[in-house]
């Protein structure tokens, strides 16, 4: 007589799999927050001008650290993914920019540093 485990099979890949997105997630967000953990120098220049921020383009640089903090992974078992992100609105500022300010593409720049690694995890290994 065969016996069938598929379903107990697929509950544990189910699993395995959901845990190593969570572990992905919390890994792209540790990525990113160790990224904009540089501190902004303080210095000034000539005119009195503060240098030391981050240029266009750059990960933000850290003056107080609430964005860095404020960071997030929420994970989603059900759906196997997982989200990182900001509830702060200046996060979206640096990301794509205002008028008066170019952008400082945090989030993106991170997640595409980050993506081997994270493809490295989902797929049972350790990042590079």
């Amino acid at each position: 007589m065969i016996r069938w485990f598929g379903d107990i099979f697929m509950s544990k890949v189910d699993i395995e799999l959901s845990n190593r997105i969570e572990k992905a997630g919390e890994y792209v967000r540790d990525y990113i927050k160790n990224k904009l953990n540089v501190p902004v120098s303080y210095a000034q220049d000539n005119v009195g001008v503060i240098t030391g921020r981050s240029a266009p383009g750059e990960y933000p640089r850290r003056q107080f650290g609430d964005l860095r903090k404020s960071i997030f992974a929420k994970h989603n078992r059900r759906r196997k993914e997982s989200t990182i992100g900001t509830d702060l609105d200046y996060g979206k500022f640096l990301e794509i920019g205002t008028r008066k300010m170019r952008r400082r593409p945090w989030l993106s720049m991170g997640f595409r540093e980050a993506l081997p690694g994270a493809r490295a995890i989902i797929q049972g290994g350790t990042p590079i």
